[in-house]
């Protein structure tokens, strides 16, 4: 199995490549950077799993992005991404490395999880629609004016 990292390094982000290359793996992992969204999509939909181990979301668009491809997905155990990826994603301390190593082996190596997960995970996505999210951004607006004027 390979490692695919996509999106810019941050500040907080020591040299993947270099610690890549001190464990012995360096040729499974590979450091893509910044992706156009044809690329994405691509990797999406080929990975055997995704895993988000963020810190801080707003929303968690990526792993929604990657069930609505049917790929199965990790993330981290953070309130935001409950709430987005329900059920159907695995959640996983992202300190843990231990627990996010063991929650990748068990998905990418158990067929009929991956499966459940993909099936799961399509069905939730297709339950985000742009005009759904308008639709409760706009009962938000109309009930804070409604709070605001009473």
């Amino acid at each position: 199995m390979r490692l695919v990292l996509a999106g810019a390094a941050d500040a907080t982000c020591e040299d993947l490549g270099a610690l890549a290359r001190r464990a012995g793996v360096s040729e499974r992992v590979r450091l893509l950077g910044t992706v156009d969204d044809d690329t994405l999509a691509v990797l999406y939909a080929t990975a055997t799993v995704f895993c988000f181990p963020s810190l801080d979301e707003g929303f968690g668009l990526g792993p929604l992005e990657a069930m609505a491809a049917g790929t199965p997905t990790i993330v981290s155990d953070i309130p935001v991404l409950a709430e987005t990826c329900g059920t159907y994603a695995v959640r996983v301390n992202p300190l843990d490395a231990r627990a996010l190593g063991a929650a990748i082996r068990h998905v990418a190596t158990d067929p009929a999880l991956r499966e459940c997960m993909r099936e799961g995970g399509l069905r939730h996505a297709q339950s985000f629609t742009w005009e759904r999210s308008a639709r409760a951004l706009l009962a938000c607006v109309h009930a804070a004016v409604q709070a605001s004027v009473a």
